[in-house]
């Protein structure tokens, strides 16, 4: 009877001696613990202290790349939205068809009568002033992001879009002639007529002139994005 006593009270009486050991021999280690972090609290402090600085900065550096990362990433973004802006505004100035309505709108903003309609030098400079418009708006948008860009990537963000503004330069200067000098554009085969008009088609050097400034920009910009 004893025997089987022994054997069905086995857990109770293992769990009794656990609880026994643990009341007996836990407080002697936690005050041996205690007694230890008293002895070096100064030194466990700056242990804790250093680690705590080193967890720090390691996480504020974390921060800043990530943060760098994502403001490049949005200045590279509107440089590259800026200059397919002033893409999509110079095919609307080289646009060959010039619709009634569109001179109609340009002579009454430049101070033209309707009657000036047949006036071949107030029409091409009312419209290529209007034309005009959005280059420039587009480029001046253009500039803004230009300055944010020279602080993050350095001189090298205003060296890669020199090639697309001489190419500007040179259309502005071939309208001037067309307004001024029509005698440059009496020649369908002259060197300034393929730069003013767009011909949609392969031979439009002019055109693929400025895709090629553009994918110099956009190669530069790929880092970034």
């Amino acid at each position: 009877m004893f025997s089987n006593f022994t054997r069905n009270n086995y857990p109770l009486i293992t769990s009794l001696f656990f609880i026994i050991c643990v009341f007996l021999i836990f407080p002697k280690i936690l005050f041996f613990i205690l007694c230890i972090l008293d002895e070096h609290s100064n030194a466990i402090l700056a242990i804790v202290a250093i680690l705590g600085l080193l967890f720090g900065q390691s996480w504020l550096n974390t921060s800043k790349k990530k943060m760098k990362g994502k403001l490049e990433y949005d200045i590279a973004r509107k440089y590259l939205r800026a200059v397919l802006k002033i893409r999509d505004a110079i095919k609307i100035v080289r646009n060959p068809f010039i619709p009634v309505g569109e001179i109609l709108v340009a002579l009454k903003k430049q101070g033209f009568k309707e009657s000036d309609l047949n006036d071949n030098k107030k029409v091409n400079s009312s419209v290529y002033s209007l034309r005009w418009e959005k280059i420039q708006n587009a480029w001046t948008h253009f500039e803004e992001v230009l300055l944010d860009a020279e602080v993050s990537f350095g001189q090298e963000a205003i060296e890669v879009q020199k090639g697309l503004d001489e190419l500007l330069r040179k259309l502005r200067s071939v309208i001037w002639l067309f307004i001024n000098s029509r005698k440059s554009f009496d020649e369908s085969d002259s060197e300034n007529f393929k730069i003013l008009y767009e011909t949609y088609d392969d031979n439009d050097k002019f055109a693929k002139d400025i895709d090629k400034e553009i994918e110099k920009i956009r190669n530069f910009l790929k880092k970034h994005l």
